[in-house]
């Protein structure tokens, strides 16, 4: 019994280090991870992530990590929702190829009232400078 107990403690203690191993830390703290070759997750780290949060750990992720073109948009697959790899609470999903990903990009001129919507995109370099108020990670 005693085992089973030291075995299930252990087993609780290293869980969440498997669940965190595969993330990156964008330079916001925020935690990104891949869910495939095109879609992104990025779950914020207090429940006081801006919107604009979650597009700077996509874009310091993709140019840091991934290496992506400047130029490469990057969409919104699915605004805020249930964490699926990031070990976070509530997760925003990206894409880099919508049409992959069964999401539909917005036409030009559309007016948007979220900076999450779905369809909406950004050029890497724009989420990527959207970090410029944040300070380096250490």
């Amino acid at each position: 019994m005693k085992t089973a107990v030291v075995s299930a403690v252990l087993l609780a203690a290293l869980l969440p280090s498997q669940l965190v191993a595969d993330e990156f830390r964008a330079r916001n703290h925020m935690r990104v991870a891949p869910l495939s070759d095109t879609l992104i997750e990025v779950g914020g780290f207090t429940g006081n992530s801006g919107l604009v949060d979650y597009w700077c750990a996509v874009g310091d992720y993709l140019r840091r990590v991934r290496r992506e073109p400047w130029q490469n948009k990057v969409y919104v697959a699915r605004g805020l929702g249930a964490a699926q790899k990031v070990y976070s609470r509530e997760t925003v999903l990206f894409s880099l190829d919508p049409a992959a990903d069964g999401v539909e990009a917005l036409p030009a001129g559309t007016k948007i009232v979220s900076t999450l919507t779905v369809g909406r995109y950004q050029r890497v370099n724009s989420a990527f400078y959207s970090c410029r108020t944040f300070r380096p990670r250490d």
